[in-house]
């Protein structure tokens, strides 16, 4: 073999630095109370007392453990207890000190949020949408007296459509657990819009959701935008 045959001049490397000037929340920990206290005082059905479940997923959401934190302290200070769900689909499988593990990368830990974890990861059958797609709760979310999804909102990395990674997607996906993952992904890719769609819908009319954190990350990873979903 000829080598000066894959011989190429190599072009001049010039360095480039990218600045984001991007604005960011500056306390997301307050942000994050001040909404879902607002929040929980519109809402009539959730009392003195309620067991409110708060999902927590296993993606790197920029300072999720201050923003959960936020929401821990609202919850308490309404006189509610909070319950955090490691809301991952399919990562840490059914063994809850996997799941625990998954949320202590992300600095998440009971005494970070002063909160309790659940300690079962077992996921329920709620009953089945559209085309015969079984919908899974996680059992500790399903016997709490109300749910608030915290998730960030973004294109999903494998699939495009109107309804990708976010609010959605937790519902459908991750609070079901392990089998709620592998009902949404059993089929691949295609039409996967349609089924976290039609499952999610089908979960929030079920299931006492008391609402949503939705969290727009900027260029730099950090929050950029809080916002609470009815």
């Amino acid at each position: 073999m000829n080598p000066n045959k894959w011989r190429c001049p190599i072009p001049k490397l010039v360095p480039v630095k990218q600045r984001f000037d991007s604005p960011v929340i500056g306390d997301p920990k307050q942000t994050a109370f001040s909404l879902i206290s607002k929040s929980l005082r519109s809402d009539e059905k959730i009392a003195p007392g309620c067991k409110i479940a708060l999902t927590a997923g296993s993606r790197g959401i920029g300072q999720i453990d201050d923003i959960l934190a936020g929401v821990v302290n609202a919850v308490k200070n309404y006189k509610c207890e909070p319950i955090i769900i490691p809301s991952m689909g399919s990562h840490g499988g059914k063994d809850p000190e996997a799941k625990k593990k998954i949320l202590i990368r992300q600095r998440i830990t009971e005494a970070s949020i002063n909160a309790p974890i659940s300690k079962t990861a077992e996921s329920v059958l709620i009953g089945r949408a559209g085309d015969d797609l079984p919908v899974y709760c996680q059992a500790e979310a399903l016997s709490s007296d109300a749910i608030i999804i915290i998730n960030r909102i973004k294109p999903h990395t494998d699939f495009r459509g109107s309804r990708e990674s976010g609010l959605l997607k937790m519902v459908a996906v991750r609070l079901g657990g392990e089998l709620g993952a592998a009902s949404i992904h059993s089929k691949g890719y295609e039409f996967i819009e349609n089924r976290i769609r039609v499952t999610g819908e089908f979960a929030i009319n079920l299931l006492n959701i008391h609402g949503g954190l939705a969290i727009i990350e900027g260029p730099t990873g950090l929050p950029l935008h809080i916002e609470c979903v009815p």
